[in-house]
């Protein structure tokens, strides 16, 4: 179980499902990238606990360290290329306290995947290589997870004790 109490998360699709699970918490912040889906968030009566700002992943407006958790979903996948996805990691590590966790899904490339995102933007991620990724941008430790349709991934920034908390 995942604490995301202090978190900062980000969805791409299904904003309303996630808010309504989250609504118990103390602090969410969600980001949306268009402005009125994120004035629509601010809107429902599910975002009583949760802060939604509008504002571009790859240049966050938050100070360093200021969430203990990041929650990414399938997000990855619909930036223009490898290097910003690598640069959204690593502007997830600026966010993140120390033992800060970045966590996520998204989905395997296959045929059909590809053919539904056409005329979307999709850069596919490779979970063999996504460990190795996370760990070149600030990242101490990191896991990867395939499932039968999707991955799951976490991270952390940093960690005391000398533990991996996995």
């Amino acid at each position: 179980m995942l604490d995301i109490s202090h978190s900062l998360y980000r969805k791409s699709v299904s904003n309303e499902i996630v808010l309504r699970e989250s609504a118990c918490e103390d602090h969410l912040t969600c980001v949306e990238l268009d402005m009125a889906l994120a004035l629509s968030l601010t809107r429902r009566p599910t975002s009583r606990n949760i802060r939604v700002v509008q504002a571009e992943t790859l240049h966050l407006p938050f100070a360093e360290s200021a969430f203990s958790a990041v929650l990414c979903f399938n997000v990855l996948r619909r930036l223009p290329s490898l290097a910003h996805q690598d640069r959204l990691m690593a502007e997830v590590a600026r966010v993140l306290r120390g033992a800060g966790t970045f966590a996520g899904t998204d989905s395997y490339a296959g045929f059909l995947f590809r053919t539904i995102h056409i005329r979307d933007t999709f850069t596919p991620i490779d979970p063999r290589t996504l460990k190795q990724r996370l760990l070149a941008t600030r990242f101490e430790a990191a896991s990867v997870e395939n499932g039968a349709r999707e991955f799951r991934f976490r991270a952390w920034r940093s960690f005391s004790g000398g533990a991996v908390p996995f």
